[in-house]
């Protein structure tokens, strides 16, 4: 071979050899593509599955378009009235509060009303769920659109820049079965339900406050109900997790109460521009929430303070107690009818007398005109009519020349003295009957010429009349039974009754009894017997709640309010200064009779209002004020009472000595009616009735005052 072919040989394959590293060279150009452009899809798919994770928390909101609703659940979602995956475990967690306090009360209502919230949040959070779902459709759903969002725009330029897009449906996951909700029962709230322990998160993981935070995906049966939380892992951020542990499964054991998802898996595809072959990634992320922690609270509950109605609303009196007696002293029960010999009339002619010698000149006269007629007129000696002159001089005579001076009176007519035509009428066994005030039962049969109407012909004709006087009553007060049983006594007593039967069968609200150092000014105490003298005859004065509960006085003071204060940890837990606050509410306003206030906390105060800040999420005034409890009113230590005190003598038909009374109710000498069986009672209360919290309505404090009559007689 010549030196010629030889190096032509070799060119040939040098040739060669640098065409095959060139082709390698292009085969390794293409495949680092293919292989890079396949890194960028799955970056693209990653970044996408992450911004799903992301706004997963806001998509597929619910509007709130119920009343209903909007009152119950409103305030827990973060935009009013919205509520997303972020608010869900809120509503799910004030409906296990009612629950809880549904079981604890264990009244029918109460179990009704926790089983209609129950609905209310297996409803919603079913649509909740069926929205984000929807939600996952691709196109056209908002998690789909969150996902083009980010891989659309994100570089594959390998890929000659092909776009990133879902090749299917987002897929819903169920992950971390036991993980952290993003809410907690702060210690509060949990000693206010009795030291409840619902489940807690299998980590270990702590609110900010130190209590651990609930357990998502673990089914909690309260009062019969079953609630389930999502883990949307509060203080952490939303992330990629291994495809290998994504579940789309729901959990187990959740069987009557929503399971919404909490991690989302993509499905992704790009065109190659070369090959014209289509590559594809998936990628699995879960929710997180890195500041959106929320103690369980019912964060619009309140509780009412209601003082019972003006009892003159309630009951009926005899008489307008506008007609009362405020001066005794010229009634003639004061006067002719209390001092001996009290009044003597003849049955006959109504002659009647006020003087101790008037039945002895009636007995005379009648023995004269006996005798009319039988003897001969002697103008010496005046016998008029011809009687006998015996039964003239010295025994008829004075009496029927001067009646007056034996006080002989007849009718209505004032001061109207028996003239001698009437005398005439006197016959020879007059029928004369004595009246006294001791005699005045309160059976008429029992001393029938006692009657009311001889009472009113003597009150006519001696004139006299118990004092009445005008603007005695304080019309912006209204009444208590007591001092309602009190007028009620004194307009019958104004009336000429000779008996008075006062009662009061339903109750009253309370006001304040006064007091003297530190005596609360209620009977038995010394100075708690108050005659009517004039003035206001309502006299008793309006007082805070916490005023009336302090005169209520020993658990009054103390269980009643902590009754209050656990309530109201279910809406401020965090409040560490929550009983002095509920306290201080208690005594910022007058609560006067018939009124309903209301205890709500608004950030870190306490409030006692009577009406809500209008638009504020609050029921309305007028649905506040129908609410019934739906718990059962408690006795001892939540239904505290003064126990039975006496009231006939001491505030009602006041007796002069009792109480340090220095006269008898109205001015009487020393009582209205002095007869009476002293089985009049009263009693004042603060009734504390629970809720549950359906409404927001947590309990309510009601002041009452119930009282027994009594029937009184033989006026004073």
């Amino acid at each position: 071979m010549t030196v010629r072919r030889q190096r032509g040989a070799t060119l040939g394959l040098a040739a060669a050899c640098v065409l095959v590293v060139i082709v390698i060279g292009v085969g390794f150009f293409f495949l680092s593509k293919i292989i890079g452009g396949g890194r960028e899809v799955a970056n693209a798919t990653d970044a996408g599955a992450l911004n799903v994770a992301k706004q997963a928390i806001r998509r597929g909101a619910v509007n709130l378009t119920s009343a209903a609703d909007q009152e119950e659940f409103g305030a827990l979602c973060e935009t009013p009235n919205r509520l997303d995956l972020l608010s869900y475990n809120r509503i799910v967690a004030k409906a296990m509060i009612v629950a809880k306090n549904a079981a604890d009360q264990n009244t029918a209502t109460a179990l009704a009303n926790a089983g209609i919230m129950h609905n209310q949040v297996n409803t919603l959070g079913n649509t909740l769920k069926a929205q984000i779902a929807a939600a996952c459709a691709t196109p056209g759903g908002a998690l789909a659109s969150d996902f083009h969002a980010i891989s659309t725009n994100s570089n594959t330029k390998m890929w000659n820049g092909s776009p990133v897009q879902l090749a299917s449906d987002i897929v819903p996951g169920y992950m971390k079965v036991g993980s952290s909700a993003n809410v907690y029962f702060h210690s509060a709230t949990r000693g206010s339900l009795g030291n409840w322990q619902p489940p807690t998160n299998t980590a270990g993981q702590n609110a900010p406050s130190g209590d651990p935070y609930s357990a998502g995906y673990n089914a909690v049966t309260v009062g019969g109900h079953q609630f389930a939380f999502v883990p949307l892992f509060p203080e952490t951020r939303p992330h990629l997790v291994d495809r290998g542990n994504f579940s789309n499964a729901a959990p187990a054991g959740i069987t009557a109460a929503p399971a919404l998802p909490n991690s989302f898996q993509t499905n992704s595809r790009a065109l190659e521009g070369k090959t014209g072959v289509f590559g594809g990634s998936m990628a699995c992320a879960i929710v997180g929430c890195i500041d959106r922690n929320f103690a369980a609270r019912i964060p619009k509950g309140f509780v009412r303070v209601s003082n019972g109605p003006s009892a003159n609303t309630v009951n009926t009196s005899v008489f307008p107690l506008s007609t009362v007696v405020n001066d005794g002293s010229n009634d003639i029960f004061n006067n002719e009818l209390f001092h001996a010999p009290g009044i003597n009339m003849d049955q006959n002619t109504n002659i009647f007398s006020h003087s101790p010698s008037g039945p002895a000149a009636m007995q005379a006269i009648g023995a004269y005109n006996a005798t009319r007629g039988n003897f001969p007129f002697d103008p010496m000696v005046g016998n008029v009519g011809g009687g006998d002159p015996a039964l003239w001089t010295g025994l008829a005579e004075d009496a029927y020349n001067n009646p007056a001076a034996y006080d002989l009176r007849s009718t209505s007519a004032q001061d109207h003295f028996a003239t001698q035509a009437e005398l005439d009428g006197i016959s020879a066994n007059p029928n004369v009957m004595n009246c006294i005030y001791t005699m005045y039962d309160a059976d008429p049969s029992t001393n029938p010429h006692c009657s009311n109407a001889n009472t009113a012909m003597w009150m006519g004709n001696y004139n006299r009349a118990a004092g009445t006087a005008s603007d005695h009553i304080d019309t912006s007060a209204g009444f208590t039974n007591v001092e309602f049983m009190k007028a009620d006594l004194l307009a019958q007593r104004a009336h000429g009754y000779r008996s008075a039967t006062t009662n009061a069968p339903n109750p009253s609200g309370l006001k304040l009894w006064g007091r003297s150092g530190g005596t609360v000014l209620r009977p038995p105490a010394n100075g708690s017997a108050k005659p009517f003298l004039g003035g206001k005859i309502n006299y008793l004065a309006a007082g805070s709640p916490m005023e009336l509960l302090n005169e209520i006085g020993g658990c009054a003071s103390t269980s009643t309010i902590d009754k209050i204060v656990d309530r109201m940890r279910q809406v401020n837990p965090e409040d560490g200064n929550l009983a002095q606050h509920v306290r201080d509410a208690l005594s910022s306003s007058t609560l006067p009779l018939g009124k309903s206030f209301y205890i709500y906390a608004d950030g870190s105060s306490v409030y006692m209002t009577e009406s809500f800040t209008a638009a504020s999420g609050y029921v309305t005034k007028a649905k506040a004020d129908s609410l019934t409890p739906d718990g059962a009113s408690g006795t001892g230590a939540s239904n505290c009472n003064t126990g039975n005190y006496p009231l006939s003598g001491w505030t009602v038909n006041t007796r002069k000595g009792v109480g340090g009374a220095s006269i008898g109710d109205a001015g009487y000498h020393e009582v209205p009616f002095t007869r009476y069986n002293g089985t009049s009672v009263g009693n004042d209360q603060a009734i504390w009735t629970p809720s549950s919290g359906y409404n927001n309505f947590l309990g309510e404090l009601r002041f009452e005052q119930t009282a027994t009559g009594d029937t009184y007689s033989k006026p004073n």
